[in-house]
């Protein structure tokens, strides 16, 4: 079987995942506090805390879907029928 260069998802309990759950929603609360205020240097600010709140998102939703994991093997006692399909546009 092929290895690939994706990591697995963190294999947590209950508690570890609702940690990672709060942090990405006050990531996201901080995007809304700093263009509330904006002070000096607010758009930054909001920016990197959007940047991790996306990047956090991202990758619980790959982790769930299975972004990135190769597709188990075909059985090889079942058979397997490749139809070849061809399209012309006349």
């Amino acid at each position: 079987m092929a290895k690939t260069d994706v990591p697995a998802p963190p294999a947590g309990t209950g508690d570890e995942q609702e940690e990672r759950h709060r942090i990405t929603l006050s990531q996201a609360g901080m995007v809304r506090h700093w263009h509330g205020e904006r002070k000096p240097g607010w758009m930054r600010r909001a920016a990197i805390n959007g940047l991790g709140a996306v990047h956090r998102a991202y990758v619980r939703i790959g982790a769930v879907l299975g972004i990135g994991q190769l597709p188990p093997l075909p059985h090889r006692e079942q058979p397997m029928v490749v139809v070849p399909v061809t399209w012309s546009a006349s």
